[in-house]
């Protein structure tokens, strides 16, 4: 398993948030949700994932449906430097009206993120 968290705040019509994977070694990278309305975090909305250095890592979506009291959620795009196709699902959870706490994990046998093992050189082959 390769593994990642995620956690979010509501900033007026965005979710802000940190992200974190196994493949990145522990770094903390920024995440924005765009055009989410208040209420319940269910919906499809565009999104913005940046590396931990700070530049834009990955474009597309984020889908977030009710799973019993959680969230099951998609991220499906591409990474922006090479426009490989990923996608990403996990389960979260919405505590109050402004957080919204995941995990996460790459599916479809699509490219996977580079190995912590395999140094910052290499994530730079997804990065711009």
């Amino acid at each position: 398993m390769q593994a990642g968290i995620a956690v979010y705040q509501r900033q007026g019509d965005q979710l802000v948030g940190q992200w974190s994977h196994e493949d990145i070694g522990g770094a903390l990278a920024d995440e924005i949700v765009h055009g989410v309305a208040a209420g319940a975090l269910e919906g499809e909305w565009p999104v913005d994932i940046f590396a931990p250095t700070g530049e834009i890592f990955f474009r597309g979506r984020l889908r977030s449906t009710k799973f019993g009291k959680c969230l099951r959620l998609e991220w499906e795009g591409s990474f922006v430097n090479d426009g490989a196709a990923a996608r990403f699902e996990g389960i979260g959870h919405q505590s109050g009206s402004d957080f919204l706490s995941a995990t996460f994990e790459q599916v479809d046998n699509l490219p996977s993120l580079p190995l912590v093992g395999e140094s910052a050189r290499d994530l730079q082959d997804h990065l711009p």
